[in-house]
């Protein structure tokens, strides 16, 4: 309902979508250092702005609840 999509719709295994990074085991600040990028519009390099429009929609707990997720800090 808020154009937030599943980080895995993308960046999952062996069907993500060419051209988004695995980001599967990254650091966790490395993560959410970009999701902030990308909603900042510092970040550009994302085809038809489609992360810095889902990074924008994300609240601050969900941008460290994913990042920690992926680092696998809390699975």
């Amino acid at each position: 309902m808020r154009n937030i999509p599943a980080c895995a719709a993308c960046h999952g295994g062996i069907d993500n979508s060419a051209g988004s990074p695995w980001i599967d085991g990254l650091p966790a600040v490395y993560t959410r250092l970009q999701l902030q990028a990308f909603a900042a519009g510092t970040r550009r390099n994302d085809i038809d702005s489609r992360m810095r429009n889902i990074a924008r929609n994300m609240t601050p707990d969900e941008v460290d609840a994913a990042a920690a997720y992926y680092a696998n800090d809390a699975r």
